[in-house]
């Protein structure tokens, strides 16, 4: 209920902040924050996927303390890419993210497409819709509940049995040629690369730039990823465009 110079603490949080940009070297310039969330251009929040902050001022609160910012999360680490790593030098590309969540932004001239409302961010929603011509069910996994971490954890673990692996580790256990480990990291890279695929299809752009804790994984998980990529591209001449790590891996945002 108390704003700005008059708010318990803002003062202490500003020589804090401060001092904390001295510790490390730098010019605290303001205050950045990337949600995995919904946001408007302007910084409102308008999704609760993970937690609630539609209602709550962040911007304004944030403000009272340095120049404050707020953007979605994929959104932030499609402009550091653009801008310091792997999508310089290129004028329209794609960054993905794939690690506890998917996400994608289209970069132009630079620039993160937010589209009108800020919400051109998400592909992970889309459901992976197929009927069995054998039995008749009807498949509708959420994509990100296949391809995404936490889903191959789920499915790792079903699948063995027995004690939830980290992802990393079953990464590096398909890599090693561990049979449980590939199947679960082939189909959600073949999910995956089913999305991104199409996504290249409809947007056209000259790179792929894939961040994100499972994205930057490589090795089987890449490659398998990769394949499956370029399979879901139609238009032949654009089957070799460059998929290109993250140059800032999974801090970019």
């Amino acid at each position: 209920q108390e704003h700005g110079e008059h708010r318990p603490g803002v003062p202490r949080r500003r020589q804090a902040l401060a001092a904390e940009g001295r510790r490390l070297g730098v010019t605290v310039a303001g205050i950045g924050v990337g949600l995995p969330q919904l946001v408007t251009p302007d910084g409102a929040v308008r999704s609760a996927h993970l937690f609630d902050w539609r209602r709550i001022p962040a911007v304004e609160r944030l403000g009272h303390i340095a120049p404050a910012r707020l953007q979605s999360d994929v959104r932030a680490a499609a402009q550091a890419e653009a801008t310091f790593g792997a999508g310089a030098g290129h004028r329209l590309f794609c960054y993905v993210t794939i690690g506890t969540g998917m996400s994608y932004c289209l970069v132009q001239d630079g620039a993160p497409f937010t589209g009108a409302r800020g919400y051109a961010i998400h592909f992970a929603s889309m459901p992976q819709w197929s009927r069995c011509e054998a039995c008749g069910r009807v498949h509708d996994e959420v994509l990100e509940e296949v391809a995404a971490g936490p889903g191959i954890a789920r499915a790792d673990a079903k699948r063995r049995g027995g004690p939830a692996r980290t992802t990393e580790a079953i990464l590096a256990a398909a890599s090693a040629g561990d049979p449980d480990a590939v199947a679960v990291v082939t189909d959600a890279a073949m999910a995956a690369g089913a999305a991104i695929g199409q996504m290249i299809n409809m947007l056209d752009p000259q790179a792929l730039v894939i961040g994100g804790g499972v994205g930057v994984a490589g090795g089987f998980y890449g490659e398998t990823l990769a394949a499956a990529i370029r399979s879901h591209i139609f238009a032949p001449d654009v089957r070799d465009l460059p998929i290109l790590p993250a140059a800032l891996g999974p801090d970019a945002g």
